[in-house]
Formats: C-alpha cells, structure tokens, sequence
C-alpha cells in the first residue's frame, strides 16, 4: 500500500473512532470539566454536579461543546491515533524487539503534535462545556460566540492558552492508551481470541490507567483554560499548580477522577472496539 494512502486510512480510521467516542460521553465529560472547576471540598462529587446541572440548565446543559467536541475529536483523534503506525518507523518502534521506550517516544510525539494542532479547538470546547448555557439569554454559547469572545478579549494567542498543559495531556495519554492497549492486548490475546471480548477487556484496563496518569493534567489543563487571563502559558501553569497544592493539597489533582474515568473508560473502550472494526474495512491490519 502506498504509504499516501495508508496515511489517508489510518488519519479515517483514527478520526472516525474518536469523533463517535467523543459524540457518546461528552455530557460525562461536560461533568467532569464543571467538577474540576469547584475550588471547594465537598462540592465536587460527579452526582452533585450531574444535578446541579440538569436542575440550574436542563438536560441541554449536558450537551455544552458537542459540535466543537466532536469536530476536535475527529481532527485530534485523525492525527493523535493515525499518525502513530507511520511515525513509529522514526522512532524505531515498527521492530518485533522494539522496547517500550521507542514506543512511548512514538505515540508522545503524535499525542503532542496533534494536541498543538487542534488546542483552538479544545479551547472552545471546554468553554462551550463551562459555559452550556448563558443565565443572561437562556441561549446556548454557539462555537462562533466563543472564538469571537476570545479573539476579542485575548487576540489570536488566545487560541493556544493552555497550549502547555494540553499537550502535556495528550502525549500522557496517548503514550497510556496506545502503549497500555498493545502491552496489555497481548497477555490478553493468551485467554481470548482477537475479539470484542478481547477488544472489550483490554480497552477497559486501558482506560482506567489513561485516566488515573492523565488527571493531574487535565486538572491543570481546565483551570488554565478557564482563567480568563494569564499572562503566558508557563505562568498560567505556574499559578494553578501552586493554587491547588496551597488550597486543595495533592488530591485537588485528582479532582473529577470519578467523572474523568466514566468518561475516559467508556471513551476508551469505544474508540479502540470502533477503530479496531474500522482498520478491519479499510484494509489496515488489528492493532
């Protein structure tokens, strides 16, 4: 196969499976994001936050970021899940006795890439989902409002605040995913035949070590986001690590972990049963 097309295949594949994953657990991830937000003890559990949502702003609140999620995932999930197969080669991660270091240096650089790349995107998807409906309109905040709102209030850098702690996230947990899934795919492979079943276990131990190693980020990544102002990245960084450690102590990292794995563990588990079926009809071979 000419290595244009396989790109093309594999960038489908990886988009495809990410967009329906991201479709089926954004209201789970419009919960989280909320949950990560609260700065005080005893108002973060996922079930507080799932009412106070539904009850403040309708089951519609649930859907805050949907068409700016799903346009994120399918880009970010193109090229963090896609571009791994044609990259591993310069990493020399594609060989039988390739160790897990190549591997995770492989899927760090995809992760990251593809994080730079669609940081606008998340950005406006996280503010969609903080802000699911506007007390003042009782409209919902359409992507457009939001870009504008930022490209006025912070200009085109705008766009890539939390750029940092994004891409961070992303390399920690693609390395997570893709390591994890084809580390732990093979034991598995031992009891089970390569199917759903197989497919199905490994995707959900993948999920719950994905999210437990990208949490502390992703904490990060949300306050920086939802900071209106900073006046780098780096600082922005600074700040919210130094503000959590001071007021919430070393479990405000895993603030929203509840929420974060309902959602990254299903998450997980539909994008890698999709994406196995859809390397399967384009022609590419099982992970």
């Amino acid at each position: 196969m000419r290595e244009g097309k396989r790109l093309g295949r594999e960038l489908v594949a990886g988009g495809g499976a990410v967009g329906v994953a991201t479709a089926c657990t954004n209201p789970v991830d419009v919960v989280k994001v909320r949950c990560q937000l609260h700065t005080m003890r005893g108002h973060t559990s996922f079930r507080n936050t799932l009412v106070t949502i539904v009850t403040n702003e309708g089951v519609r609140g649930l859907s805050g970021g949907l068409a700016a999620a799903v346009a994120r995932g399918v880009t970010y999930g193109g090229v963090r899940l896609g571009m791994y197969g044609p990259v591993k080669p310069l990493f020399g991660a594609d060989k039988e006795d390739a160790g897990l270091g190549s591997k995770i240096a492989a899927s760090v650089f995809t992760g990251a890439t593809a994080a730079a790349m669609t940081n606008p995107m998340d950005l406006i998807k996280t503010k969609g989902q903080m802000q699911a409906r506007d007390p003042s309109t009782g409209t919902g905040q359409r992507p457009s409002v939001i870009l504008g709102t930022v490209l006025r209030e912070e200009g085109v850098r705008g766009l890539w605040k939390g750029t940092v702690p994004g891409a961070t996230r992303a390399s920690i947990l693609t390395a997570s995913q893709l390591v994890t899934y084809s580390e732990v795919k093979a034991h598995v492979l031992c009891y089970l035949d390569d199917g759903f079943l197989a497919h199905l276990c490994t995707s959900m131990v993948t999920g719950f070590v994905a999210t437990t190693t990208t949490n502390p980020v992703d904490v990060i990544k949300t306050r920086v986001y939802a900071a209106r102002k900073a006046a780098n990245g780096e600082a922005g960084i600074l700040t919210q690590v130094g503000g959590i450690v001071k007021n919430e102590g070393l479990g405000g990292f895993l603030k929203g972990w509840t929420a974060s794995y309902l959602r990254l563990g299903p998450q997980t588990a539909i994008t890698f049963l999709v994406y196995e079926q859809v390397r399967k009809v384009v022609g590419l071979d099982a992970l």
